[in-house]
């Protein structure tokens, strides 16, 4: 569960990464015009928003919600909070699922400020590519 976990975010991360490296080597290419192509002007260009900016939007709103599970308290389903609490009450009765519980904590708190990093960097492209 920790290596999917683990490689969830590592595969979130790159994703962002190549996204961004798209963008920022896209758009120098296609503001050149091409011989025998009409250039459009400036407003038409501004009224066009690349397909992607879409797809930023729903993976920052997918980190956004991810981000705010893992900052809950211990009465939202999933959190960090919500882990270490459910482990101490098992922690007598099934010390093997309080432990995994515990593990999965760390986990999500190892990976916490990560994900932030990457959820930075999707607003970032947003804003410079996208509004």
């Amino acid at each position: 569960m920790a290596k999917r976990a683990f490689w969830t975010i590592m595969a979130g991360g790159v994703t962002a990464t190549a996204l961004a490296a798209t963008v920022a080597l896209a758009g120098p290419a296609a503001a050149a015009p091409v011989a025998g192509q009409p250039v459009m002007s400036s407003a038409a260009q501004a009224a066009d928003t690349p397909k992607y900016c879409e797809r930023i939007d729903k993976a920052i709103d997918r980190r956004q919600k991810a981000q705010a599970r893992r900052d809950g308290d211990a009465s939202t389903h999933g959190s960090i909070a919500w882990l270490q609490a459910k482990a101490q009450s098992l922690s007598t009765s099934n010390p093997e699922l309080s432990k995994l519980l515990t593990d999965v904590a760390n986990l999500r708190t190892q990976v916490k400020d990560p994900a932030a990093g990457i959820l930075s960097d999707l607003q970032a492209v947003k804003q410079a590519h996208c509004s």
